[in-house]
């Protein structure tokens, strides 16, 4: 008996856009606080912008049926690999802690979209037999990434520039 193909151009595809997905998210997280406080932030404000991240992801998330009854699942996760990769290109732009705020809680809404259709698209391109597998190599991207983008992300900060690691 022959095994189903798991790896599909949209298995690859759809694993390859989430652990990308995690790696933005977490380069960030490290170094975002160090960024915010170069730029004047407070610990206050720099605990705002770490946790409204996470707020907005959860608070996208209870539209989510309504965003795929209204545009599909693909459209989606497009929408919400666009507004990540505006949202933490747009960090380099700005410098000012309310336009951070706001763009954070962009990046959150987009994260939120992505993850969660990144997960449904990745569900149905897997064949039933290999499902255990498949997701199992899906969620090694978002693990991959919690090792090395944090150290991978203080190095751009601090040797080369903040326009590096945005």
């Amino acid at each position: 008996m022959t095994k189903e193909k798991l790896w599909s151009r949209d298995f690859l595809a759809l694993t390859t856009a989430n652990g990308l997905l995690f790696v933005g998210f977490h380069i960030l997280l490290p170094t975002l606080p160090i960024y915010m406080a170069s730029l004047g932030a407070s610990g206050s404000e720099i605990g705002l912008i770490a946790g409204i991240f996470g707020y907005s992801a959860i608070f996208i998330r209870l539209f989510t049926d309504t965003g795929v009854r209204a545009f599909g699942k693909k459209t989606c996760l497009y929408a919400g690999l666009l507004l990540s990769l505006l949202a933490t290109a747009g960090y380099a732009l700005l410098d000012s802690i309310g336009a951070i705020v706001v763009a954070r809680v962009i990046h959150g809404f987009g994260f939120g979209l992505s993850t969660t259709f990144a997960a449904a698209l990745v569900a149905d391109v897997i064949p039933a037999s290999r499902r255990g597998e498949g997701i199992g190599y899906f969620g090694l991207g978002s693990t991959i990434a919690m090792a090395l983008a944090p150290a991978f992300g203080l190095m751009l900060l601090s040797d080369i520039s903040p326009w590096a690691l945005f």
